[in-house]
C-alpha cells in the first residue's frame, strides 16, 4: 500500500454509498460539532488531509475512505483545492476505513457491526470458509471472536432480514439464539423434521417470522428448548405436530406453540383422570389423586435431600470434566461454550433432582438479567457455571462471580450457592486448587469447584 499526498478539487471526490454509519447529509450538517468544524476550517483551512482511493463512482474518479465531515465542509465552503492522501495499492477500503476510524474516534457498536458485515461480505467473494473469515476479521478488526461469530450467524439469513435487524438492533438476538439453540435442537430432537424442511428453509421461516414480529420474546427459543426437554420427553409425536404447525402457519409463534402443548397436556390429563376413576385400587376422586401425587413428591424430595446431605455435588463436580471429555469423544460433539456446558450439566442433574431448571432467581430482587442459572427449586440450590475461554479469563470470571455472589445473598438461595468453573484447556494461570482456595476465601458460604 502506497500513500501519496496530493491536492484535489473536493467536488472530484464521491462519498462512499456503503458507509456503515448510514447518516444523511442533513443529519451531519445539523450536528453542533459540524458547525464548529466548519467555522474552524473556514478560518484556518484544512489541517488534516482526507483519505481517498482511485475508484470511479457517480462519474467521479475518486471515492472517500476517511473524512466525510471535513469533505462536506470543504464542499459547502466551495474550496477549489484541498490536501488529500491518495491510497494506492492492494487493500480493501472498508478494512482501512474501519482501522482509521477506530484509531481516531471509535464507532459505536451498531456501526462497528455493520462495518464488519461489509468486510465479511468482501471476504465471502473470495470464497473463504467461515473459519477463514473468522480468523481474518478478528485479525483485521480486533473485535472479540464471539461477536464475529454472531455476525456470521446473522449473515446466514436473507439480505432483507439482515438489513431489518440493522435498523432494530434488539432483534439481532433472535437470529443468534436461533442459530445457537433452536436449529441445533431441532436437528437433534426432531431429525426427520429437520431433514424434511432443511436448514435453509427453517432459516427462511424464522426470517419471515422475524420480519412480521411473529417470533415471541427474545428468549423464546431457549424457553421452548427447556420446555420440551422438561415436559415432553415421552410425547415427541405430539410436540412434532405443534412444530409442523409453527413451520407452516406464518402467524404461529413459539410462545403459542408452548401454550398449545400445555393445553393438550391439560386435556390429556383430564382424560386419564376419567379413566382412573373407573378403575379399582387407585385414587378415585380428584382430591385422592392430588394427595397421592403429593405423597409421591414428598418421598421424592426426601430422597433428594438425602443425596445432598451425602455430598452428591462433590461427586458430580469432581468428575464432571472427565465425563464431558468422555462424552465429547463418544458423541463427536464439543462442549465449547457456557450454554452447552449448562445443557450438559442440566441433563446430569435432571437424573437426580426433579425440580432442576434454568431460571434467573435474582430477577425480582435485583432487576432483570439475561443470564440463565441452574437452580434446584425444591432445595433452594443455585449453580453458577463459568467457561474459561482464554488465558486472560481469570479476572472476568472472578468479577462475574463476585457480582452473582452479592445478588444471590439477597435471595432464598443464599445458603446453597455453588460455582463450577470449567477449564477444559487449562488456561487458568494458577492451579485449579489455588483458584478454588481463592474463591472459598472470597465468597464465604459458597461451594466452589474448578475442573
Amino acid at each position: 500500500m502506497e500513500l501519496i499526498r496530493i491536492e484535489l478539487n473536493p467536488f472530484e471526490i464521491a462519498f462512499d454509498k456503503e458507509n456503515p454509519r448510514d447518516e444523511t447529509q442533513k443529519q451531519i450538517e445539523n450536528e453542533p460539532n459540524f458547525k464548529k468544524l466548519k467555522e474552524h476550517i473556514k478560518q484556518f483551512g484544512l489541517f488534516y488531509p482526507i483519505g481517498v482511493k482511485e475508484e470511479k463512482t457517480d462519474g467521479k474518479k475518486y471515492v472517500l475512505i476517511d473524512g466525510e465531515r471535513r469533505l462536506r465542509v470543504c464542499q459547502s465552503l466551495k474550496f477549489e483545492k484541498i490536501p488529500v492522501i491518495l491510497v494506492k495499492g492492494d487493500f480493501d477500503k472498508r478494512i482501512l476505513a474501519y482501522q482509521l476510524h477506530m484509531l481516531e474516534k471509535p464507532w459505536d457498536m451498531k456501526v462497528r457491526v455493520k462495518s464488519t458485515r461489509l468486510i465479511i461480505s468482501e471476504l465471502k467473494k473470495e470464497k473463504k470458509s467461515e473459519q477463514e473469515i473468522l480468523i481474518s476479521v478478528e485479525k483485521l478488526t480486533k473485535m472479540p471472536k464471539e461477536r464475529i461469530k454472531d455476525i456470521l450467524r446473522i449473515l446466514r439469513y436473507s439480505e432483507k432480514v439482515v438489513k431489518s435487524i440493522e435498523k432494530k438492533e434488539s432483534k439481532r438476538t433472535y437470529l443468534i439464539e436461533s442459530e445457537k439453540n433452536f436449529i441445533p435442537f431441532i436437528k437433534t430432537k426432531f431429525p426427520d423434521l429437520y431433514k424434511e424442511y432443511g436448514v435453509e428453509k427453517i432459516r427462511k421461516i424464522i426470517g419471515e417470522k422475524l420480519l412480521n414480529d411473529k417470533l415471541g420474546k427474545t428468549k423464546s427459543f431457549r424457553d421452548f428448548k427447556s420446555f420440551v426437554n422438561k415436559e415432553c420427553g415421552n410425547k415427541k409425536d405430539i410436540v412434532k405436530k405443534f412444530m409442523v404447525n409453527f413451520f407452516k402457519n406464518g402467524n404461529a409463534n413459539l410462545n403459542q406453540t408452548i401454550n398449545g402443548i400445555r393445553e393438550y397436556n391439560k386435556k390429556e390429563g383430564k382424560r386419564i383422570l376419567e379413566i382412573i376413576k373407573t378403575k379399582k385400587d387407585v385414587p378415585q376422586t380428584e382430591d385422592e389423586v392430588i394427595i397421592t401425587q403429593m405423597n409421591f413428591a414428598s418421598r421424592l424430595i426426601s430422597k433428594e435431600k438425602c443425596l445432598i446431605k451425602n455430598n452428591i455435588f462433590d461427586l458430580i463436580f469432581k468428575n464432571l470434566k472427565e465425563s464431558i471429555k468422555e462424552y465429547e469423544k463418544r458423541s463427536n460433539f464439543e462442549i465449547n461454550d457456557e450454554l452447552k456446558l449448562q445443557d450438559f450439566l442440566y441433563s446430569v442433574l435432571r437424573c437426580l433432582f426433579i425440580s432442576v431448571d434454568f431460571e434467573n432467581p435474582t430477577e425480582k430482587v435485583c432487576g432483570t438479567s439475561n443470564k440463565m442459572d441452574l437452580v434446584i427449586k425444591d432445595h433452594n440450590v443455585v449453580i453458577e457455571t463459568k467457561f474459561v475461554r482464554d488465558k486472560n479469563d481469570h479476572k472476568r470470571i472472578f468479577k462475574e462471580l463476585a457480582e452473582d455472589y452479592h445478588k444471590y445473598k439477597q435471595t432464598r438461595y443464599k445458603k446453597n450457592m455453588i460455582n463450577y468453573i470449567y477449564d477444559p484447556n487449562n488456561y487458568l494461570s494458577q492451579s485449579h486448587s489455588l483458584f478454588r482456595k481463592e474463591l472459598n476465601q472470597s465468597f464465604k458460604g459458597t461451594k466452589n469447584y474448578v475442573g
